[in-house]
């Protein structure tokens, strides 16, 4: 259990992970402040209370890659029924078609059928010089 002014400089802490500054801001002097912030660090409760903190907010700021992919197709959708945002949602189906790695644009072949003939080079059943 920390004591308020241990919860304070936690609390301060995790704004912007600057020991000395959480430590002015908590109530410390600013001539004590980076001895202060750093034995508090030190400290195995603080310490262990600001890691569950740090991986709780890192929790809650990832997006899974499918939740990505879900905010992205409903963004399409709605530039889409509004009609007159189609660069955005041409953008987002871009962005949501390189996640998903369907870059089809960009890996266009051409098959020719063997019953087509070739538009330049040497017809090859005739011998002939198309």
């Amino acid at each position: 259990m920390l004591t308020k002014k241990q919860q304070r400089f936690v609390d301060e802490y995790m704004i912007d992970c600057n020991a000395k500054q959480a430590a002015i801001r908590s109530g410390y002097s600013p001539k004590s402040a980076e001895f202060q912030g750093s034995k508090l660090l030190a400290d195995s409760k603080v310490s262990q209370v600001i890691k569950e903190r740090q991986e709780e907010a890192s929790k809650v700021a990832t997006l899974t890659r499918n939740d990505k992919l879900k905010k992205l197709e409903q963004v399409i959708d709605k530039f889409l029924l509004d009609g007159y945002n189609t660069s955005q949602a041409l953008k987002a189906i871009e962005i949501h078609n390189k996640m998903v790695g369907d870059n089809a644009a960009d890996k266009v072949e051409q098959h020719i059928h063997q019953s087509e003939q070739p538009l330049f080079g040497e017809d090859k059943e005739n011998g002939e010089e198309v």
